[in-house]
């Protein structure tokens, strides 16, 4: 009875987890830059995004 409880309880958590790594991998952006910590490079894509086009120009 137990064992059924604990393959059953695992089975939930492996189910959860899966569904949540599909749901990240649809609904994150894609960035080249998604498990950097701060690079310049890093720096620079975030400046850019931020940036206001107009102020830019000026």
């Amino acid at each position: 009875m137990w064992q059924d409880i604990a393959i059953i309880t695992i089975a939930i958590v492996v189910i959860g987890y899966l569904g949540h790594r599909i749901y990240v991998f649809f609904t994150k952006p894609v960035s080249p830059c998604d498990n950097c910590v701060g690079c310049s490079l890093k720096e620079q894509l975030k400046n850019k995004k931020t940036e206001c086009p107009v102020q830019s120009k000026k």
